[in-house]
This record gives structure tokens, C-alpha cells and sequence, in this order.
């Protein structure tokens, strides 16, 4: 049935209004969707924009490269750490701007990590155009597309010079902490129970043990066997964070088994993570020795003090601190409490009044001048007895010259004086008897001096006339005497005439004995020589060499002296006189006090056992008849030696010669 017109109308009508809706409604559609994407585009830039600022704000250095490592974008932070404006890094490889001797090895790595795709990260150096130096720590990664490809590189860099120089100064510490450690003299070590962790040259010198062996050793192996448990319990509670005392002495076994003797000082610290041990060691071995005999010094001081009565004090002049010894309070009867060594308080009540002035006045005077200059003064102890003390001292000074104190000493010498005062009395006493006794024995001289005077004069008559009568019978009579009488009398003759002689000799002793001195300094080598060339020339016939030593003198009266000589020579040539070439010594030797002047000769000798009785008067050594003499000569030596103060002995040995020495004293330097 066909349709009506009216019918196609409608339908076409309904149609295109449809269709005028369905382009309302894709107009609206894309209206929305042009709005939407406007608004996306618009978040989009502000995204950028948010973005944009923050990279360029960041405060680290962030870039971007294009596949062949040139710069397409740098923020100011990587200018500004690259030395390159963000115009001038653009286009050019971000490798340009590291300093040329990290560039290669950087290039090399950033090559690597491109090939593989990787992400890279390492320190190196940034260097500016002005030579300029940044640490960096740079990471990089791969920028791809949507297929996967690498187009370029996103990199950040971050500033760690201020790392560095923490790091660097970090190191430098350590290097001069550790210098400081190895050089220390005092030993350092870090410990645990379990052994030594660490220990400087020091310690191991002091120990004797290798570093290398320390290392294998626990510290308690060091220590004495007897203070090994005390220091562990010590060290564990020390550990565990107990407050110990960190300070104390122990005694350490070295290698070789001596010990000896430190002084610890024990910190706890964090090592490895863990507590140990920081203990520095000061060896005190010297010192405990000089603490050891300082104690006995002063306990030697002590007794000493005691003993002589003598006490010492001091005086500091900044603290006006007085100390005394033990033995000044027992000098002014008082106790340590009750002096307390003050002179303030112990002086009032023990100096004797009429001795207070003066005791004050030099008080004072010690105060003010630094003069402590010698005083005595009487004190009076609590049982009402009377001591003299004498007192003296002197200004103590530092190394720069400044007084820092006074120093003295006070010692009881009642006794010193009342014995001076007694000797005073008795030297009085004995004064008064020498001049008694002086006068007796002079009296008694010229008693003696007259006798025998007398007897040399009044025997000298008879023994003339039994000589001259007994040559007289000898010669008128000889031919009516025997043999054996005329013997007989020769032998009176001979005896007469010896006790002449002997007569004449003890005349001269004993005006020798009386003769003033007349002391000079005198050239006793010139006048050897001269009293040699006498004696020489009495024995022509005789060969005898004569050394004298140059240079000598002496404080002599010049005649005795030559008498000295001339019979000390005498003698030397007298008992050489078998020997066909005799030597002959004038010389010199020091003695502790005094100067001893010899004649040596090689002749005769004597056997020493009998020196004893060299020097007396007509003592011989040798048979009668085998040396020409009667004995005296050497008793006229030795007093003329004496009336100088000196003295004289004897060296001999049988068939070897004598030596005989005399002392005289030594030229005044005015002679």
C-alpha cells in the first residue's frame, strides 16, 4: 500500500530534527571537549611553568643532553657550578666544563653507562674559565621515547666541595692526631679484655715487645701477677659505665721480665663500634726511684738533724707560708700543734727577754732586705732551761733571678759555747803554765848550754894531755915497750881523739840549734849545683854525674839550707864511692800537704828495717872503719829541717841506694 505524501513530510521532518539534535549535541560534545582540552593544556602549562621554576631554583646542578651528550637544557645551578652561562653550555658537551684531568676518565664512564643504558654516578671536578675548582657527585640516566630508544641523558650534580673540605680537614685531623700518638712519649694503647687493639712506639719501646706482638698479647698479660685481678675488675666495671677512678699507678712485666712502673690514665671510648679501653701510661720507674730516695734523704736529713741539732725552715714570700723541720720544734720546745711552725707564735714565749730586741730587729731586717745574716740568742724552754741557738740563711731565687723565698737554719749550740767558754778558761790556765814552764826550760837551757860548755871545755884539757902524753911515751919510749903496749896506747890516742871530735860535733849541733833563722825564698836548685861543685872538687879522683831538677825553691833560711845540702851531698858521694860511676839526684816530689825535696843516690843503702834510727845522733848504718864519720850528720839534717817545720824520712835498699827527703815550706808570694 503506498504511502501518502503527508507521511514522507513528517518523517523527513522528524529525521532532520533528529539530526539537528544530534549536531546540538555534538556541537555541545565538542565545545566540552575544546573546553576540557583547555583546561588540560592550561594545567599543562602551569605544570611547565611549576616545573620550569623548580628546576631552575633547584639547588643542585640538573642538565639535559641529546643523544650525542650536548646540552639542551642546564639550570642556573649547573651554570653557576660549570663556570658557564646557561647561552654558552647550550649546544656544546656537558663534558667541556670538567676539569681536563677528570675529563677522560668521566668521558669513558659516561660512554659506558650510554652503551648498556645504565645509571652512573662518581665525584669529579668542575673547573671555570678563572681556574676555579668544584667538587661534584654527578648522576646520570637515559632519557628514551615511547619506543624504548635513548634520545638524550637527564643529569644532576651536587655541590660536595664543603664535603670535601669537612673530609679533607677530617683527614688532616687524624694524620696530626695520629702524628701526636706516635710521637707521644708517653705510651698510648686501646684495649679490651680480650687484648690490645692498638699501641704507639711508645708503649712498645717502653715494653719491650714488637707491635706485630702486643697485638697477640691481652693487656692483663702485662701487668704484675699480684695487681692483675684488682685492674680487670677495674676495667670491666670502667666498660660498663661504673665512675672509677681514672687515674692510678700499676707495675708492668717488659719482655725481658723487668718491671717497671707506670702512671695510667683510663678513658672509655667507642671503637670498631664497640667500648674499649684509651689508655695512656707514663713511666714513673725514675720517678718512684727519686720519690724512694728523696724519702730516704730526708729521713737521712731527719736523723742527721737530730743528731747535729740542727733544724731548717723556709719561708715563702708570695704566701708568707713558713714550714719547718722536724727538728725545730724540738729546738724551741714546742709542739707541731702548739708552733705550727710560726715564728709569730713561738717567739714571744721562748726567746730570753734581754735577746728579743735583737732577735726582732734582725727579724725585721731578714724581711725587708732579704739579709738573714748569722745571729745567736738564748731561748728558755718550759722546764725554765737556757739554749743558745745560732741561727743562719739566705734568699732562695727562682731560674729568672726572683726571690721566692727565705732559707735557714738554727742549731743548738750550748754546748759549742760553754766547751769555748771552758777552753777560753783553760787556754787562760795553760797560757799561765807555758810562760811558767817556758821560763823553767829556759833556765833549764842555759843550764844545760853551760854544762855543756863546761864539759866540752873541761874535758877538752884532759884528753889534749892524754893524747900529747901518749904520743910522747909512744915516741921516746918505743923501744922499751912491747908490741902489745904500744898497741895499747895507740888505741888511747885513737879513743882521745875520737871523743874529740865527737865533742866538736855535738858544739856545732847545738849552736846550730841556737841560731836565729833568717827566712828568704831561696834557689835551691842553683845552690845544689853549687854545693856539688864543692863536694866534686873534694874527690877529684871520683866520677860522679850530678842531675838536678831546674825551677826548685823554697821558704829557708840560705845558710841552713846550704849546711842541709852540703851534708846530704856528702853522703851521697861518701856511700857511692865503690861504685866507679855513681849517679847522684837533687829533686822534687808533691805531697798532699806539703813539697818533699830528695838527694837519691846509688850506692851503699841501707837495710830499712833499721831507718828508725837514722836520724839520732851517732847512729851508723854500716860497720865502724867501712864508711869515714861518727854519726851525726844526719841528726844536724833533721833538726835543721825541723827548725824550718818540716820533716824528714828514708828510702833505701841494700846495694841500690838511698833517697832521703825533706819537707820545706813553699815560696810567700811576696818572696
Amino acid at each position: 500500500m503506498a504511502e501518502g505524501p503527508g507521511s514522507n513530510a513528517e518523517r523527513a521532518a522528524a529525521e532532520l530534527e533528529e539530526a539537528r539534535r544530534l549536531i546540538a549535541a555534538l556541537e555541545a560534545a565538542a565545545a566540552i571537549e575544546a573546553a576540557e582540552r583547555k583546561r588540560v593544556e592550561g594545567e599543562l602549562r602551569a605544570s611547565e611553568v611549576r616545573f620550569r621554576a623548580l628546576v631552575e631554583q633547584a639547588p643542585i646542578g640538573i642538565y639535559l643532553t641529546d643523544a650525542d651528550g650536548d646540552c639542551s637544557f642546564v639550570n642556573a645551578r649547573w651554570s653557576e657550578m660549570a663556570g658557564l652561562s646557561q647561552d654558552e653550555a647550550l649546544g656544546q658537551g656537558w663534558l667541556q666544563a670538567v676539569h681536563p684531568d677528570d675529563r677522560a676518565a668521566i668521558g669513558e664512564r659516561w660512554y659506558r653507562a650510554a652503551q648498556s643504558g645504565g645509571v652512573w654516578g662518581f665525584e669529579y671536578r668542575f673547573r671555570d674559565r678563572d681556574g676555579k675548582d668544584t667538587w661534584v657527585f654527578g648522576t646520570a640516566a637515559p632519557l628514551r621515547d615511547i619506543q624504548g630508544k635513548t634520545v638524550g641523558h637527564v643529569g644532576v650534580n651536587t655541590d660536595i666541595g664543603a664535603r670535601r673540605e669537612s673530609e679533607e680537614a677530617l683527614r688532616e685531623s687524624e694524620e696530626k692526631y695520629r702524628s701526636v700518638v706516635e710521637r707521644a712519649s708517653d705510651g698510648i694503647i686501646i684495649a679490651r679484655p680480650g687484648g690490645i687493639l692498638f699501641a704507639n712506639e711508645a708503649f712498645a719501646a717502653m715494653s719491650g715487645y714488637s707491635r706485630a706482638e702486643l697485638a697477640a698479647l691481652p693487656l692483663l698479660d702485662l701487668i704484675r701477677p699480684e695487681q692483675r685481678a684488682s685492674i680487670a675488675e677495674r676495667a670491666q666495671r670502667r666498660l660498663a659505665g661504673e665512675d672509677v677512678p681514672a687515674t692510678y699507678e700499676i707495675d708492668l712485666v717488659s719482655k725481658g721480665g723487668d718491671l717497671f712502673a707506670v702512671e695510667v690514665r683510663a678513658d672509655v671510648i667507642i671503637h670498631g663500634g664497640a667500648p674499649a679501653d684509651l689508655v695512656i701510661m707514663r713511666d714513673v720507674t725514675e720517678r718512684r726511684r727519686a720519690e724512694r730516695e728523696l724519702r730516704a734523704s730526708e729521713s737521712m736529713r731527719s736523723a742527721a738533724e737530730e743528731a747535729a741539732h740542727v733544724g731548717s725552715w723556709r719561708l715563702e714570700l708570695a704566701s708568707q707560708r713558713v714550714s719547718w723541720s722536724p727538728e725545730m720544734y724540738r729546738l724551741f720546745d714546742v709542739t707541731p700543734d702548739g708552733g705550727d711552725g710560726d715564728f709569730d707564735k713561738v717567739m714571744p714565749d721562748r726567746v730570753h727577754p734581754d735577746d728579743r730586741a735583737a732577735v726582732d730587729a734582725a727579724t725585721t731586717r731578714a724581711l725587708e732586705t732579704g739579709e738573714t745574716g748569722p745571729i745567736e740568742y738564748r731561748v728558755v724552754w718550759s722546764d725554765g732551761s737556757e739554749h743558745i741557738l745560732h741561727g743562719d740563711g739566705g734568699l732562695e731565687r727562682d731560674s729568672a733571678g726572683e726571690p721566692v723565698a727565705l732559707v735557714g737554719y738554727y742549731q743548738d749550740v750550748t754546748s759549742q759555747r760553754r766547751a769555748e767558754t771552758e777552753i777560753r778558761r783553760l787556754n787562760a790556765e795553760l797560757e799561765e803554765r807555758v810562760v811558767s814552764r817556758t821560763e823553767q826550760l829556759d833556765a833549764t837551757t842555759r843550764e844545760l848550754e853551760a854544762l855543756a860548755y863546761s864539759i866540752a871545755h873541761d874535758v877538752r884539757a884532759p884528753l889534749r894531755t892524754i893524747d900529747g902524753f901518749s904520743a910522747m911515751v909512744l915516741e921516746d919510749e918505743r923501744e922499751r915497750l912491747s908490741p902489745e903496749g904500744a898497741a895499747a896506747l895507740l888505741r888511747v890516742r885513737v879513743a882521745a881523739q875520737t871523743l874529740s871530735r865527737r865533742l866538736d860535733e855535738l858544739m856545732g849541733l847545738s849552736n846550730v840549734s841556737r841560731r836565729d833563722l833568717l827566712r828568704q825564698t831561696v834557689d835551691v836548685s842553683a845552690l845544689a849545683v853549687r854545693v856539688g861543685e864543692e863536694v866534686a872538687a873534694e874527690s877529684p879522683s871520683r866520677s860522679v854525674e850530678l842531675t838536678v831538677t831546674p825551677g826548685l825553691s823554697a821558704d829557708a833560711d840560705p845558710a841552713l839550707l846550704r849546711l842541709v845540702l852540703r851534708e846530704l851531698l856528702g853522703n851521697a858521694w861518701k856511700f857511692t864511692r865503690r861504685r866507679e860511676e855513681a849517679h847522684v839526684e837533687v829533686g822534687a816530689r808533691d805531697l798532699e800537704d806539703a813539697r818533699a825535696f830528695y838527694v837519691r843516690d846509688d850506692g851503699a843503702g841501707f837495710d830499712m828495717r833499721y831507718a828508725e834510727h837514722l836520724f839520732g845522733a851517732f847512729q851508723r848504718m854500716h860497720t865502724p872503719g867501712e864508711f869515714e864519720g861518727v854519726g851525726i850528720g844526719l841528726a844536724t839534717v833533721q833538726r835543721l829541717v825541723r827548725r824550718h817545720g818540716g820533716r824528714c824520712w828514708a828510702e833505701a835498699e841494700v846495694e841500690k841506694g838511698a833517697t832521703i827527703y825533706f819537707t820545706l815550706p813553699a815560696p810567700t808570694p811576696e818572696g
